[in-house]
């Protein structure tokens, strides 16, 4: 008998009826995705019928590529079925620099409900990967668009321009972000969205309105980002210090806090986590003593050493050492908070030597 049987077998036959199901499928669909691109294409139909068949179609192709292309520059034409038009077309920007161009200024004229800029902002960001030589040769021109758009009522085309400027070091989009920050009248986003795309690129000058931030917060987010931020500030230390030591802050901020004075001076962070983890008692406090020890790890490993230059190498004494660790045994099995367990083997387990 023939070792090649099993190619008759009916395993191998559901195989091959499956694979021609899928792909009739295929077919079919993109049958469907061609006939919707055709209704909506088509000037005779209805506003209606043509949009809800733009939800339909996929990319368009062939020869209507030409008549989706002018559909989207006819500014005559409803915002909705130009941006349809576009959704059709956006490939294009990846190799007709006409298209990007035209994709760079609805960005900057943010037409009506800025649907058309905010499709065209995500076309440019994926040109930015599948076409970076026609995405470089426009660079400055985009920017200049999106220090534009960051000031449109569209909340997501706002945000989207905020965040691939902070990302590119705007200095123009930095100093609008400190001023939403001081001033929540000209807020651009969230001041919590705001803290996080300004540590993007954090310069000196920044850290004092981080500090008025964590003093005075609008929302607890912004309070967690902005201590989280603070770092490398000398002169936050102190702030540091008392949010740690903060019986009534909530645990993310002040494991946020630890994690910052690690930084600035981590055998103070040291000193003052063993404590929290050893002597603060309740259950609710289970979830930072485990935040707390890996932090403790991560020292211990030479992490921060690793990571910031300015960090000096903390020894702990052995007794120290060796009471901590006595006391972390006492602790383990006490809590219903299963992490908090494993936590405590791993940091026994590493300081082991």
């Amino acid at each position: 008998m023939s070792k090649y049987r099993y190619k008759d077998s009916k395993y191998k036959k559901a195989i091959k009826e499956e694979d021609a199901k899928v792909l009739e499928m295929d077919k079919m669909s993109q049958k469907k995705a061609k006939e919707a691109a055709a209704i909506f294409l088509d000037e005779s139909n209805s506003f209606e019928e043509r949009i809800k068949a733009a939800n339909k179609m996929s990319r368009i192709t062939g020869d209507d590529i030409d008549k989706a292309l002018s559909l989207f520059r006819n500014e005559d034409l409803p915002e909705k079925l130009r941006a349809c038009a576009f959704y059709g077309i956006s490939g294009l920007v990846f190799s007709q620099e006409d298209v990007m161009l035209d994709a760079i200024n609805e960005i900057k004229k943010g037409e009506g409900s800025g649907e058309i800029a905010l499709a065209s902002l995500n076309a440019i960001k994926a040109a930015e990967i599948s076409s970076p030589q026609l995405y470089g040769a426009n660079i400055a021109e985009y920017k200049d668009a999106l220090r534009i758009a960051i000031d449109h009522k569209n909340e997501n085309l706002r945000s989207s321009a905020l965040e691939i400027l902070a990302i590119n070091k705007d200095e123009y989009a930095q100093r609008r972000l400190v001023e939403s920050l001081e001033d929540p009248s000209k807020a651009l986003v969230a001041p919590e969205i705001a803290v996080q795309l300004l540590s993007y690129d954090l310069h000196a000058n920044h850290f004092k309105v981080l500090r008025e931030v964590a003093i005075n917060p609008p929302n607890s987010i912004t309070k967690r980002e902005s201590i989280r931020n603070l770092g490398f500030d000398e002169e936050s230390k102190e702030l540091l210090q008392e949010t740690l030591n903060d019986l009534n802050e909530e645990p993310e901020i002040r494991h946020a806090a630890a994690t910052a004075l690690m930084c600035l001076n981590p055998e103070l962070s040291t000193e003052m986590s063993k404590k929290i983890i050893i002597e603060e008692q309740g259950h609710h406090l289970d979830g930072l003593k485990t935040a707390l020890l890996n932090t403790l790890i991560f020292l211990e490993s030479g992490g921060i050493e690793k990571t910031h230059e300015k960090t000096i190498k903390f020894i702990e004494k052995e007794e120290e050492e060796r009471d901590f660790k006595e006391n972390l045994l006492k602790i383990k099995g006490t809590s219903n908070f299963s992490e908090l367990d494993d936590m405590i083997n791993l940091y026994l387990n590493t300081n082991n030597s």
